[in-house]
């Protein structure tokens, strides 16, 4: 059996959008889920564009560019709020949301969540300007967004000064896509986080 890495599984998540908090006019336009094993393997996944409330502002086609997402793509996309619904009930089934265990004393209680991001505040901060709250996904349960950039920034000890992006880390772990993954894409950020955060917690990782 292979040895745990973590003490249980987590999702990592990551959005598309189409500019920076800065960018008043920016939103989301693509979720993505993928689920990490206590192993470090990776799990089911999970990815939807979605469609903003206000219409996709003529500045954002570097952003779209970048990421390889049409505006013809986003336009046949359904709704943000549909979308974050589908992304809420695919992460409740992956942790058995509606499945409750009890204790000794026969006291039923939750299994608590955990999904985590690379600088996860701005995934979280561009979701909440079309309403998409975290708190849907686990109501009145304990839920924990981990932002891993710091932890293994932490762990990796890059060169002062330099912002340390996922591609930084994933070269220092030698982690790559699976062939034929597009990169710039919320299923493909999560699926390079997961690796690479597996990769830095692996036994004798230097």
């Amino acid at each position: 059996m292979t040895r745990p890495i973590f003490t249980r599984p987590w999702i990592a998540f990551d959005t598309e959008t189409t500019g920076l908090p800065q960018d008043e006019w920016a939103r989301v336009v693509e979720i993505g889920g993928v689920v990490v094993e206590r192993d470090g393997s990776l799990g089911l996944s999970f990815s939807t564009l979605c469609r903003p409330h206000e219409p996709i502002d003529a500045r954002a086609d570097e952003a779209l560019d970048i990421n390889r997402i049409a505006r013809a793509d986003i336009a046949a996309a359904p709704p943000i709020e549909a979308a974050w619904s589908q992304f809420v009930r695919w992460t409740r089934t992956q942790f058995g949301y509606a499945k409750a265990e009890a204790d000794a004393r026969g006291a039923v209680h939750h299994v608590p969540m955990a999904l985590a991001g690379w600088v996860s505040g701005f995934d979280v901060e561009m979701l909440l300007r079309d309403g998409c709250s975290f708190a849907d996904v686990w109501p009145g349960h304990a839920l924990t967004i981990l932002d891993y950039q710091p932890i293994i920034a932490d762990i990796h000890k890059p060169t002062k000064g330099r912002r340390y992006r996922l591609v930084h880390a994933a070269e220092r772990c030698k982690v790559t896509l699976p062939e034929g993954m597009a990169p710039h894409r919320a299923i493909a950020d999560c699926t390079l986080l997961g690796l690479t955060v597996a990769a830095t917690f692996q036994p004798g990782f230097r």
